[in-house]
C-alpha cells in the first residue's frame, strides 16, 4: 500500500454536503467541506498527536490471510455473486437474490489459484464494493495505491500521577507514561481548557524531564515531548535547564475562546512535567517615578533590597537611572543602566529594553559597581524587573542604597579674564575702559576637596565701586522674584547665591550679550569703576569661604567732543611726504571727553567710510589713533599715497576716547590739501659726489645721477645749495638765486669756489623741478653729499635776519641785516663786507662794519637781496 498521506490526483477530500456530486480535485488534509465526488471522497481520522489519517476503514482493498487455493472465480471479470462463474458453494454462501451488489453485497472478480483475497472494496471502486466483496485478480506479492490492511491495537495504558518531589528543585510535578516502546502506537496528552482572552502575543513554556527507561535524564526532544496548543503539537525552542531539565518555550498569538494547552507525550515516553507558563508578553517591572536626591552626594556607595518569593524560577532584577524614573528611557536623554562585568566591558552601560539580560541582581551592585555611578545629577532611580514562572511570584518589600555626603565648602577660581565682547579676541586689562554693553567673561576652574562631590557652578555679582557683595556661605535656595535668567547657563531658572545677590552659572563663562542676564539696571557711563565677583559652589549646595576673586573694569559710552577745526597746510604740493594738517589742542577749541578722557584723534583721507588712520595702535580697542602728544600729521607716502589724487584732497578728522567711542559723524571736521603731481625724484641709492672729498681750499666739482619725472614730464632744472636745507615751497626755491642755485639740466658743476662753505664738513643738497606749467617741486625729493673743508679762511656768518626799518613818511628806506658770528674766525678781528642785489643775482659792495648788524639805506623801495661776506 503506499503512504496514506500521498497528494494523489485521483484523491479528494470529504463533502458533508449529502447527494451533491462536486468537480474532482487534488486530495488534501483539510477538514470536511471541500469539493470531491461521491466514490472517491477521502475519509480522515485525526489522531490524539494531530496527525491525520487517510483512507482508514473501507477505503482500501484489505490483504487477508487467504488465497484461492480451490477454485471459486477464475473468470477475470466483475460478476454478481449468483453468477455462474461462481463456484456453486461460493455462490449458496453469498448469491442470494435477494442481496446483490444493489444492497451493498459487493461483487466478486475472478482470478488465477493462489492468487491472494483482497476484501471490501477501494476509494476508487464503485459498485462493485462491499461487505463481502471479493477482488480475486491479484497475486499476494502485488501491491496498489487501492491495497491495503485494516490497522487495530488493543488499548494503551496512559498513567499520570503527582508528586510533590518530583518536579524541579524538589518542588510538585507532574509523572506522564504513554504504554511502553513496544505496545504505544499513540500519543498522550495533558492539557487544559484555557481562554485567554485577547489576541495578544503570550508566552508558552514547560519544563519536561525524560524519565524513559533506557533515557532517564537525557535531552528532550521533539520526538519525546512537544507543547500543545489547540488540537496539535506545536514547534518550540528546547533549552537545556540543568539537572536533565528541558525548557521547551515558544511564542503564540491569543485567541479570545477556550483552547487546549499543556504538553503531548509522544507514544512510548515518560516524563515528568513541570512549571507550565502562559503568560503575555510585556515588562513586569516596577520603578520609583520621581527620584531620590541629596544636594550633598558625593558618592554612590552600596546597594541592598529584601526580596521574598525570588527564587525557583521567580527571579528580581535591577536597572539605574540617575534622574526621575519617569524622565528615564532606553533610547535618549536620561537612560536606564546597568553594571556590565563582562571581559573588556566593565563598567555601566545603557541599557536597551527592560529584560534580565541587560539588568542585575542585587548582588552584583557591589560597593565598586555603585561608586562608579556619577553624581552630577545628585539623582537616584531603581527599576525592578520581576520574572516568574508556574507557581513561582516574585516578590520585593524594599531596597536601600547607601552613600556619602559632603560638608566641606570648595575651593575658588584665581583669575578672571575679559573681553570687549564675545566676539572680539581682545582681552581688556583690568581697570581699562569699554563701551561695549555686552562684555565677555570667562575664569579658571574651582576645585571642590578631595572626595568632594565637585563643582556645580560659580555664584556672579556686578557692582558699581569696590563693595563686596554678601555671597554667602550656601545657597539659599530659589527666589521666584528673579526671572532674568537663562537655562543654558543657570542651573536653575530661578537659583541666586546666598541672600539673592548675584546668580548661579555651571559654567566658567558668561556672555552678557544675553540681554536677561543684565537685569533692570545695567552699565552706564561713569568714573566709578564695575566689579564683577566670584565665589564656586559645589554640587552640595556650599559656597566656597574664601574671598570672592573680583575684576574691576570701567564703563563709558558716551561720545567725545571733537576739535573746532583742522589747519591743512597751503599751497601745492609735489609729493604726500609734503602735505600736513594740524588741530588746536587748546581749551575751547580741542576735543574733550566727560568719563574716559581723550585717546586721540583719527583721519582719513577724501573718505570718511574707509578705516580710520593713525600713528599708534591700540590692542585693546582694536583702533589706529594719533595719540594726544601731538598736534600735526605730517603724511607719508606709504600710508597715504594711495589715497591722494590730483588736485583737491579732503581730510576727515575725529576723537576717540579711551573707551573706543567716537565723535559724531555730525562733528567731523574737513579741511583741504593740494596735490599738483610728483614732482621728479631720485632713487633711493643715489648720493651726490663732491670732488675732491676734502680739501684747504674752496675748489670743489659737483655730480649726481639724473632724477626722473612723473609721466608725461621731463626735469626742467636743477637746483644746489650748500649748508642749507631745501625751502618748503617752490617760491622761496626760486626767490633766493644766491642761496637756491639753479644750473638747468646740466647734473655736474665744475670746480671752483661754492657759496656758504664753511671750515669742516659741509652738505650739499641737489633737487629738481619738472616743466609742468606749475613746475612740480618736492623739498623731500633730493639727493645730498658731504665733503670737507680744511682752509684758514673764517666760516660765513649764521643766521642772516634783512628787515624793513624805512621812515616811510620820509620816503627813507631802510634794511637792518643782523646776523651771527661765524664759528670759526680764521685770524680773527672779522670784518663784515655786505653786498646787495636787486636781481639777486649782481651783487655789489654797500658798506662793512666790525659788529653784527648793519643798516642799509637803499635807494628806492623795492625788493633787495643781500650776502655778507667775512674777513679776517
Amino acid at each position: 500500500a503506499l503512504q496514506a498521506s500521498t497528494n494523489d490526483v485521483n484523491k479528494a477530500a470529504y463533502t458533508d454536503a449529502t447527494g451533491v456530486t462536486e468537480a474532482q480535485t487534488s486530495a488534501t488534509n483539510t477538514a470536511s467541506g471541500t469539493s470531491g465526488t461521491v466514490g472517491n471522497q477521502v475519509r480522515t481520522l485525526t489522531l490524539s498527536s494531530g496527525s491525520v489519517v487517510w483512507d482508514l476503514a473501507g477505503n482500501v482493498w484489505e490483504w487477508t490471510n487467504n488465497i484461492q487455493s480451490s477454485a471459486i472465480d477464475t473468470t477475470a471479470g466483475w460478476v454478481e455473486w449468483n453468477h455462474a462463474n461462481v463456484a456453486v458453494g461460493a455462490r449458496a454462501l453469498y448469491g442470494s437474490n435477494l442481496y446483490l451488489s444493489a444492497s451493498g453485497v459487493g461483487q466478486v472478480y475472478g482470478g488465477a489459484l493462489n492468487n491472494g483475497f483482497l476484501r471490501s472494496g477501494s476509494w476508487d471502486n464503485t459498485s462493485t464494493v462491499g461487505a463481502f466483496a471479493l477482488f480475486l485478480y491479484y497475486a499476494t506479492s502485488s501491491r496498489s495505491y487501492g491495497f491495503g490492511f485494516r490497522c487495530s491495537s488493543d488499548p494503551v495504558a496512559i498513567s499520570q500521577s503527582f508528586s510533590s518531589s518530583s518536579g524541579r528543585s524538589g518542588g510538585g510535578g507532574d509523572t506522564i507514561a504513554v504504554g511502553t516502546v513496544s505496545n504505544a502506537l499513540f500519543d498522550g496528552k495533558l492539557i487544559q481548557s484555557v481562554n485567554v482572552g485577547s489576541t495578544a502575543i503570550f508566552d508558552f513554556s514547560a519544563y519536561v524531564y525524560d524519565n524513559t527507561t533506557g533515557n532517564v535524564g537525557g535531552t528532550v526532544t521533539s520526538s519525546v515531548a512537544q507543547l500543545y496548543y489547540n488540537g496539535v503539537g506545536i514547534g518550540a525552542t528546547y533549552a537545556d535547564a540543568g539537572s536533565g531539565w528541558w525548557k521547551l518555550s515558544t511564542v503564540i498569538t491569543g485567541v479570545n475562546s477556550s483552547l487546549d494547552f499543556g504538553l503531548l507525550v509522544k507514544a512510548g515516553k515518560t516524563v515528568k512535567a513541570d512549571d507550565f507558563t502562559l503568560s503575555k508578553q510585556g515588562v513586569y517591572s516596577i520603578y520609583n517615578t520621581s527620584a531620590y536626591q541629596n544636594t550633598s552626594v558625593s558618592s554612590w556607595d552600596s546597594f541592598s533590597s529584601v526580596e521574598v518569593g525570588a527564587t525557583g524560577n521567580a527571579g528580581v532584577y535591577y536597572q539605574i537611572c540617575l534622574d526621575d524614573g519617569s524622565a528615564c528611557s532606553y533610547s535618549s536623554g536620561s537612560r536606564w543602566q546597568y553594571y556590565n562585568t563582562g571581559v573588556g566591558t566593565t563598567g555601566w552601560v545603557n541599557a536597551t529594553d527592560a529584560t534580565t539580560a541587560y539588568a542585575n541582581v542585587a548582588g552584583d551592585l557591589t560597593t565598586t559597581a555603585m561608586q562608579k555611578l556619577p553624581i552630577t545629577s545628585q539623582k537616584i532611580s531603581v527599576k525592578a524587573i520581576m520574572t516568574f514562572g508556574g507557581a513561582d511570584i516574585p516578590y520585593i518589600t524594599s531596597f536601600s542604597v547607601g552613600l556619602t555626603t559632603d560638608t566641606t565648602p570648595p575651593g575658588n577660581i584665581t583669575a578672571i579674564s575679559m573681553k570687549k565682547n564675545v566676539g572680539v579676541g581682545t582681552t581688556v586689562v583690568q581697570n581699562t575702559w569699554t563701551n561695549d554693553l555686552s562684555p565677555y567673561f570667562s575664569w579658571d576652574e574651582a576645585s571642590d576637596n578631595a572626595g568632594g562631590v565637585g563643582i556645580k557652578g560659580y555664584c556672579l555679582y556686578i557692582s558699581a565701586g569696590d563693595s563686596e557683595p554678601n555671597l554667602q556661605t550656601a545657597i539659599s535656595g530659589y527666589l521666584p522674584g528673579n526671572t532674568n535668567l537663562d537655562s543654558t547657563h543657570i542651573t536653575s531658572a530661578n537659583t541666586q547665591c546666598g541672600n539673592g545677590s548675584g546668580f548661579l552659572v555651571s559654567t566658567q563663562n558668561i556672555d552678557f550679550a544675553i540681554a536677561n542676564y543684565r537685569g533692570s539696571t545695567w552699565l552706564t557711563s561713569s568714573t566709578t569703576p564695575y566689579y564683577l565677583w566670584i565665589k564656586a559652589v559645589d554640587n552640595a549646595g556650599l559656597i566656597t569661604t574664601a574671598d570672592p576673586v573680583s575684576f574691576y573694569f570701567r564703563f563709558d559710552n558716551n561720545v567725545p567732543t571733537n576739535v573746532s577745526y583742522i589747519s591743512p597746510a597751503s599751497g601745492s604740493f609735489s609729493n604726500v611726504a609734503d602735505m600736513s594738517f594740524s588741530w588746536p589742542t587748546s581749551v575751547g577749541v580741542g576735543s574733550t571727553d566727560a568719563h574716559s578722557d581723550v585717546l586721540g584723534w583719527q583721519y582719513q583721507i577724501n573718505s570718511s567710510a574707509g578705516t580710520w588712520l593713525g600713528t599708534t595702535a591700540s590692542v585693546g580697542l582694536g583702533v589706529s589713533y594719533m595719540p594726544t602728544s601731538i598736534s600735526t600729521r605730517t603724511l607719508t607716502q606709504a600710508q597715504d599715497g594711495g589715497a591722494i589724487v590730483s588736485g583737491n584732497n579732503v581730510v576727515y578728522f575725529r576723537t576717540v576716547d579711551n573707551a573706543g567711542n567716537f565723535s559724531s559723524d555730525a562733528t567731523i571736521r574737513t579741511g583741504n590739501l593740494s596735490y599738483g603731481g610728483a614732482a621728479p625724484s631720485f632713487l633711493g641709492t643715489d648720493v651726490v659726489t663732491i670732488t675732491p672729498a676734502t680739501s684747504t681750499a674752496n675748489s670743489f666739482a659737483l655730480s649726481w645721477p639724473t632724477a626722473t619725472a612723473t609721466f608725461g614730464q621731463t626735469v626742467a632744472k636743477y637746483y644746489y645749495m650748500i649748508n642749507t636745507s631745501p625751502p618748503a615751497t617752490y617760491a622761496t626755491l626760486i626767490g633766493n638765486a644766491s642761496t637756491y642755485i639753479g644750473i638747468g639740466t646740466s647734473v655736474a658743476v665744475s670746480a671752483g669756489a661754492l657759496p656758504n662753505v664753511n671750515k669742516g664738513a659741509n652738505t650739499v643738497y641737489v633737487v629738481a623741478i619738472d616743466n609742468a606749467a606749475t613746475p612740480n617741486y618736492s623739498p623731500t625729493n633730493y639727493i645730498s653729499g658731504t665733503f670737507t673743508l680744511n682752509s684758514t679762511d673764517p666760516d660765513n656768518v649764521g643766521n642772516l635776519v634783512a628787515s624793513d626799518s624805512s621812515i616811510k613818511s620820509q620816503s627813507q628806506w631802510n634794511v637792518t641785516l643782523t646776523w651771527t658770528a661765524p664759528t670759526y674766525q680764521g685770524a680773527g678781528n672779522l670784518t663784515y663786507l655786505v653786498y646787495r642785489s636787486a636781481d639777486g643775482t649782481t651783487f655789489s659792495s654797500v658798506g662793512t662794519t666790525s659788529g653784527l648788524s648793519y643798516v642799509d639805506n637803499a635807494p628806492s623801495s623795492a625788493k633787495y637781496y643781500y650776502k655778507v661776506y667775512t674777513k679776517d
